[in-house]
């Protein structure tokens, strides 16, 4: 039990080690976190409501009152800003989730078995790979209508394509290998082979990508709200209040400034994050972070 425990501190103190070694998966940890935190307690932390209107101080520079000024119908847009985060990240996180397990699932399947049922399904993922993720999210949006649940699952259709190669590639590697060889030869299962010999072994590419096309994903939804076809007002999203902003770039250019910097920073942080991910779980990266 003490070997069991000190193991365990082990390679906790070897990942909190590589973590540190690795700044730009710290800075964007950080930022990330930061961007969980507004989300999770925007009712408490912004000092406006996002959507009360206020024609008195409409257009108002920012002050002590409003750090990040006002918009067209004297909205606080620093609060706007807050309560975007979270739409921003409940359509990042559950659009990633649909697009990464269907495509895992699709991935698997066809890397797995291979011949006929990889030609046909992957037939179909060129298709969609064909289609600019942006023109397909449109061409969704536009069927189903706006509003958030369409916003999650045109975003979260158009990056199964991307997931189920990801995955593919991953599994043509495993399936070769000999545990899943020797699992084959004692008379284990497909399913049981796929689930547990080749899953498992595929995880950390499709989670590096998961983390990076989360910030895919709020730049998508970004851009169908600010087309007016994405979630619609009076929810405060980034995309719209940048929509909004740029009627008014000559006299109150604050608004798009700030709402710009909001996608930026948050991009910048999943990306900063995803990149450390990627060198921290590959073998090679770890041995050049761990001798560093």
């Amino acid at each position: 039990m003490r070997d069991a425990n000190y193991q365990k501190d082990k390679k906790t103190e070897s990942g909190l080690k590589m973590l540190k070694r690795s700044p730009t998966a710290v800075i964007g940890l950080v930022i990330v976190l930061i961007v969980i935190f507004c989300g999770i307690f925007a009712p408490w932390i912004s000092p406006y409501d996002p959507i009360k209107t206020d024609l008195y101080s409409r257009l108002k520079a920012p002050d002590k009152d409003h750090w990040l000024g006002t918009d067209k119908l004297g909205r606080d847009v620093l609060s706007r800003i807050i309560w975007g985060a979270r739409v921003s990240l409940k359509v990042g996180v559950i659009s990633v989730g649909i697009g990464m397990i269907i495509g895992v699932i699709i991935g698997l399947i066809g890397g797995y078995f291979g011949g006929i049922t990889e030609k046909a399904i992957f037939s179909l993922v060129d298709l969609m790979l064909s289609v600019p993720p942006l023109l397909l999210a449109l061409a969704i949006v536009a069927t189903l209508g706006p509003g958030i649940g369409p916003v999650m699952t045109a975003v979260g259709i158009s990056l199964i394509p991307i997931f189920a190669r990801v995955a593919r590639g991953s599994v043509l590697t495993v399936k070769e290998q000999n545990y899943v060889v020797s699992a084959r030869a004692l008379g284990a299962s497909h399913l049981d082979i796929m689930l547990r010999h080749i899953l498992p072994n595929i995880l950390t590419p499709v989670i590096v990508m998961a983390t990076l096309y989360c910030a895919f994903a709020i730049i998508m939804e970004a851009a169908l709200s600010f087309l007016g076809i994405g979630i619609q007002p009076p929810e405060p999203t980034w995309g719209t209040i940048l929509s909004h902003g740029q009627q008014h770039m000559r006299t109150a250019a604050w608004i798009s400034t700030f709402s710009g910097l909001a996608i930026t920073i948050t991009v910048l942080g999943f990306n900063l994050l995803g990149d450390g991910l990627r060198d921290l779980m590959d073998p090679n990266m770890r041995h050049v972070i761990q001798t560093k």
